[in-house]
């Protein structure tokens, strides 16, 4: 089988979630199983309830990494005898069957798993020789079938995929050929052609806001400050959700152009408002105050500004004068305000 690629249109990226004919199991009850037959298949489908997969392409590697006995145990091919597929049982528990699908995708495709066990990876390793390829596609009669299997267990590794907001990574798993259903219905009926339905985990995606000044006149001995409020806004199941807000500063000591980065913090797919909310009396904006723009993923959105010095004394940091009397005593014993004192304090 090693060498068959078989593709499908266009797909979404998805995690992988079983039906339970593909859950692998020990056969218990069950009659005994064709182990010589090279006639199964496994069926794979997307989840429709992920819209912005429908136009992406998600490769699906499928490895045989045991022949199956009769009375459905398994027996490891080379390479995998110590990941524990000989000790299975009815009593495997979910966690304990992940733990092995993990073991063996650090066999077949080294490198393709984060330190949480997600299949991050966009590409398989070198060397990588899987028995099978197929894409998988979001839409109701986007299935693909790779057919001609042996029975045997077979590790599914699906890479991970991005969409404009979301990253689409995945677990690795095991699929039974053939499955049984004995633990989900009562079936003990052993199931050659296996169905498989995957589902996305996504993570969120972010870019990046440049904010740039251009004071392109500065009143000589005073610093300048000015201040953002940086708003960004994104439709979350039909509801406008702030996702991100802060407030940030540009200050100046010489005219020209400075700016700040805020870097990878603001989700894709979201707007960002961006209000110059102080500048200061001496300092006029030259285009407005307000800037809105997107945010897409991996890529940095850009709101610039320009100020000139206006020609008042104060310059671009607010002082408020505070003054306080001085009492005293008239001739008569009253109280009396004898002077003035005053103070400048910076806003």
């Amino acid at each position: 089988m090693a060498g068959k690629i078989k593709r499908g249109s266009a797909l979404a990226a998805v995690c992988l979630l079983l039906f339970l004919t593909a859950v692998p199991r020990e056969a218990y009850g069950a009659v005994a199983v064709e182990t010589e037959r090279d006639d199964c298949s496994m069926k794979f489908s997307l989840s429709n309830d992920y819209g912005e997969l429908a136009d992406r392409s998600i490769p699906v590697a499928v490895y045989r990494i045991a022949s199956i006995r009769a009375n459905g145990t398994y027996e490891p091919a080379n390479g995998y005898g110590g990941i524990g597929l000989d000790k299975v049982n009815s009593a495997t528990t979910a966690a304990e069957w992940a733990e092995i699908a993990k073991k063996a995708a650090g066999i077949a495709a080294p490198g393709v798993l984060d330190e949480d066990g997600r299949i991050t990876a966009k590409a398989l390793p070198a060397g990588s020789d899987p028995d099978e390829t197929v894409g998988i596609g979001t839409g109701a009669s986007d299935t693909q079938i790779i057919g001609d299997l042996e029975t045997g267990m077979y590790l599914v590794l699906a890479l991970a995929v991005d969409t404009p907001e979301y990253t689409c990574s995945f677990a690795p798993y095991l699929v039974s050929v053939p499955g049984n259903g004995y633990y989900g219905g009562g079936d003990d009926t052993w199931i050659y052609d296996v169905d498989v339905t995957l589902k996305p985990d996504r993570t969120e995606r972010f870019g990046s806001l440049e904010i740039t000044k251009a004071l392109s006149s500065f009143r000589a001995g005073d610093a300048a400050s000015f201040i953002f409020q940086v708003e960004a806004v994104k439709e979350v199941d039909g509801v406008l959700v702030t996702v991100y807000s802060d407030v940030v500063q540009l200050s100046f000591d010489a005219p020209g152009n400075r700016s700040l980065l805020i870097e990878e913090r603001i989700p894709a797919g979201s707007t960002v408002t961006v209000t110059e909310i102080y500048k200061g009396a001496a300092y006029d904006a030259q285009d407005g105050d307000v800037r809105t723009v997107p945010v897409a993923a991996e890529e940095t959105a850009s709101a610039d500004f320009t100020n000139a010095y206006n020609g008042q004394l104060n310059g671009g940091s607010s002082i408020v004068n505070n003054f306080q009397p001085t009492v005293g005593m008239d001739a008569e014993g009253n109280e009396i305000v004898e002077n003035w004192m005053w103070t400048q304090i910076q806003d």
